[in-house]
């Protein structure tokens, strides 16, 4: 019924925990794609001990590609009528997959997304549960597309990550997740729930994201700038055809990713002024958008005092945590 797709590269401390989570989910129709990327520590040991020990797990042994190469390696092989994608590093909780499969049969609905439980490791090796990244809404909660496309686009209830998220497996025919790029998600997540008749929306912590400080998710490269600020970019042009209604939801999400790439890191001077100049194009129309997310508009509004004071001011917000 449901095909579980685990992207592995380098995760060793952490996979055993992952798959472990995956096979006693109470949802027992399951099948498990661990797709080693080119690991360079035991993560392939592992998996192939994992497949030794359960027949629901398959194993792919690949080169190194990055995340979406991974991912892509599997979908052309899954058999389920729906997927769902996990890192290796995470888990789920035990009555994910059942839970989520619920809602898409109780709501009809073409994808179903729950809420995330980030946590990360004490030095003792203890879980300190770190606070929610979204406000918290009704229980289950429906969306249309272009409903889900908004909350997306706005970082509101949830937002653009392949993980967390139960898909028709149908709805990734002429769907890949963009080879060798960072931020493949924003570069995906929207063609898939573009194709949505219906998403539900649950409140309940069911996926265990990891937050640690190595990943790739808090490295901020000059690739990592560039390519995010291509993904939304195209984003926003593929939206605005699609559903025009998104215009302005997809203003934001730029703008978002622009003060991102401004703020992150010593980027070159050219970078710079391109972003900046992006950055006063769009900031006073999504100062005045009530639906843009607070942290945004407070950002279009430092950023009318100048980009040193901005970068100033961030960097003080950070030095405080």
């Amino acid at each position: 019924m449901v095909s579980i797709i685990v992207a592995v590269y380098n995760v060793e401390e952490y996979l055993k925990r992952c798959i472990d989570s995956l096979l006693e989910q109470t949802c027992r129709d399951i099948e498990i794609f661990l797709v080693d990327d080119g690991s360079k520590d035991q993560s392939g040991v592992i998996c192939d001990r994992a497949k030794e020990q359960d027949s629901r797990v398959h194993v792919i042994h690949k080169p190194n590609g990055g995340l979406s190469s991974a991912r892509n390696a599997a979908l052309p092989l899954v058999r389920g009528e729906y997927v769902m994608f996990v890192d290796g590093d995470d888990r789920l909780e035990p009555e994910c997959v059942e839970v989520m499969l619920d809602l898409i049969n109780k709501h009809g609905a073409d994808v179903s997304v729950c809420n995330e439980l980030r946590f990360c490791y004490r030095e003792d090796q203890s879980i300190e549960i770190l606070p929610d990244q979204y406000r918290e809404v009704e229980d289950e909660k429906e969306y249309t597309a272009q409903q889900a496309l908004e909350t997306i686009l706005y970082q509101k209830d949830f937002d653009a990550s392949a993980c967390g998220k139960l898909y028709r497996t149908e709805l990734f025919c002429g769907v890949e997740y963009p080879v060798g790029r960072i931020f493949e998600d924003i570069g995906t997540t929207y063609r898939v729930i573009a194709k949505c008749r219906k998403v539900v929306f649950t409140n309940r912590k069911l996926y265990c994201y990891l937050q640690r400080p190595d990943s790739l998710a808090h490295s901020v490269s000059l690739k990592h700038v560039l390519d995010g600020v291509d993904m939304v970019q195209q984003q926003e042009q593929d939206l605005n055809q699609a559903f025009p209604a998104l215009k302005k939801a997809c203003r934001c999400r730029c703008l978002s990713m622009y003060f991102h790439g401004i703020l992150s890191g010593e980027q070159p001077e050219e970078v710079q002024k391109t972003l900046w100049n992006k950055i006063k194009q769009k900031r006073f129309a999504v100062l005045t958008d009530s639906k843009a997310r607070r942290k945004t508009r407070l950002a279009a509004m430092i950023s009318y005092l100048g980009k040193a004071p901005l970068q100033k001011i961030y960097q003080l917000k950070v030095s405080c945590r």
